[in-house]
């Protein structure tokens, strides 16, 4: 029996291809390359509380796969889980890491360059700003990601 309104449906189905494709108010960045390898961003890619908001762009690009951890972290839900691999030991921290990263409070999140170390891998240097037990602390650290069968995964967040 075919229900009679299937807008429901539509809809779940709509969102469900909608979360798998990354979201469209993301696209990978335009990138100025130097001698020394490092490639800056044309335009820095910043996240707050603001652009934050429902933003999951996916595991399409090094840069999808952070901005994706990050604004989860922002919004202080599990959504990053979803680019980190499955297995943990394709991890290089721990789950120690992640959960004080759950204490912090993550105010802006900056996207500087990236630079591949090794084929499938990169390092991007972020700007980073949270607050922890009420003092805030700036600074700039990596984030490193690797491909995994075509998609990008997070693997070391900055500690």
């Amino acid at each position: 029996m075919i229900p009679r309104n299937r807008t429901p449906f539509i809809l779940l189905l709509f969102f469900a291809l909608g979360a798998c494709s990354g979201d469209e108010r993301f696209s990978a960045p335009d990138v100025r390359k130097e001698a020394d390898g490092r490639e800056y961003y044309v335009r820095e890619i910043v996240l707050d509380q603001e652009s934050a908001r429902g933003l999951r762009p996916g595991r399409n690009s090094p840069e999808a796969a952070v901005v994706h951890f990050f604004a989860s972290m922002i919004r202080k839900d599990n959504a990053f889980r979803e680019v980190m691999p499955a297995d943990p030991q394709n991890w290089e921290c721990d789950e120690r890491t992640i959960e004080k990263y759950r204490q912090w409070t993550f105010h802006q999140i900056r996207l500087k360059y990236r630079k591949e170390y090794s084929p499938g891998r990169y390092w991007i240097s972020l700007y980073m700003e949270v607050e922890f037990k009420g003092e805030i602390d700036r600074g700039e650290d990596d984030v490193t990601v690797r491909n995994i069968n075509g998609k990008w995964y997070v693997i070391d967040p900055p500690t």
